[in-house]
């Protein structure tokens, strides 16, 4: 089978800036009002995780995107505070049970 060649026309990348732009924009405004809309449910959920434990209201860890492009990625706790480290422990054969799915 015969490679096809695709050829960039610079005239339609030019016509499609205007696109991006509103494009980005609408995203900055719907992403600003989920904020405000959503920030009272997240802040009772903030001060309900701070109030349980004490620790750290977020979770933070670095995540593998498209392209094998790092990210760091947050999310409110919903395990205790050092689970990461706890994990070693759980592989334990006697505690397997807690890790498989049937």
């Amino acid at each position: 089978m015969a490679e096809e060649r695709i050829q960039i026309n610079p005239q339609k990348i030019e016509s499609r800036k205007g696109y991006h732009f509103v494009k980005r924009l609408f995203d900055i405004i719907l992403s600003t009002i989920g904020l405000i809309v959503l920030s009272p449910i997240m802040g009772i959920i903030a001060y309900r995780i701070k109030k349980e434990d004490g620790g750290p209201v977020f979770y933070k860890q670095v995540r593998v995107g498209k392209n094998e492009h790092q990210f760091r990625m947050y999310k409110f706790r919903s395990m205790i505070v050092n689970a990461d480290q706890l994990l070693e422990k759980l592989k334990n054969p006697k505690c397997q049970f807690k890790l498989e799915r049937k």
